[in-house]
């Protein structure tokens, strides 16, 4: 039997009243408390799901990049091998006319290089560089258990057009690619019929292109040669 504070000894069925109630109130909140914890597990998976799904995507990114820098190492390649042509027609020239064309060939070849080039290239690093700061919001957002929850479908629409400019920049470039391997090839014929004399101006000796191995993936970008074409 309970006792009062005054000392009296109170009722036993009070006490187990009171008991019963306190069981309950403990037992509701421990209900409540599961279906919160519940409800938590839910969502982390969710979010584990979302990651998943994000990190796939990057993936799939990173294997495209790859290809693109593969094609400008191929695009570097070719430039490399069109200067040599060059070189060999000014050996080759005979007369004002063929050294006019043999200048307007190498023009063409540098500002192909300097400025279609240079432009595709600048717009490849601003996707990437985007493409970076996106992912490192995303996973900031999903560290963070004080931030709210980030909007998943958002950022993946985000990444899908990236994903495209990506394949856009990489159909120019394949086309840079077909162009320049046609010119390399009208102008080994050029080279193969007309007489040798060696002829060089002085508007020709100031047209050397700069070797463009500074601008591999991976390096710092140096300062455009020539400004882009507007």
């Amino acid at each position: 039997m309970a006792t009062t504070t005054s000392g009296d000894k109170g009722c036993d069925r009070c006490e187990k009243v009171g008991n019963w109630d306190f069981l309950r109130e403990f037992y509701a909140r421990d209900e409540t408390n599961r279906l919160h914890t519940q409800d938590l597990e839910m969502r982390n998976l969710g979010f584990i799901q979302q990651i998943q799904h994000v990190s796939t995507i990057n993936q799939q990114n990173a294997e495209t990049i790859q290809t693109i820098q593969n094609q400008y190492v191929q695009l570097e390649d070719l430039y490399l091998q069109s200067q040599a042509t060059c070189k060999m027609l000014e050996r080759d020239v005979d007369g004002q006319r063929q050294e006019k064309e043999t200048t307007s060939l190498r023009l063409e070849l540098e500002q192909n290089y300097h400025r279609k080039t240079r432009i595709q290239l600048d717009s490849y690093w601003k996707v990437t560089e985007k493409l970076s700061d996106l992912l490192s919001d995303t996973w900031a957002h999903l560290k963070d258990d004080d931030s709210p929850a980030p909007n998943i479908g958002a950022v993946l629409l985000e990444n899908e057009q990236q994903r495209c400019k990506i394949a856009e920049l990489e159909a120019s470039i394949k086309v840079l690619l077909e162009n320049g391997k046609q010119r390399c090839k009208v102008a080994e014929l050029e080279g193969s019929t007309t007489p040798s004399k060696n002829k060089r101006s002085p508007d020709q000796a100031n047209l050397e292109v700069h070797h463009p191995s500074a601008l591999r993936p991976g390096k710092r970008r140096p300062e455009p040669i020539l400004a882009p074409a507007k």
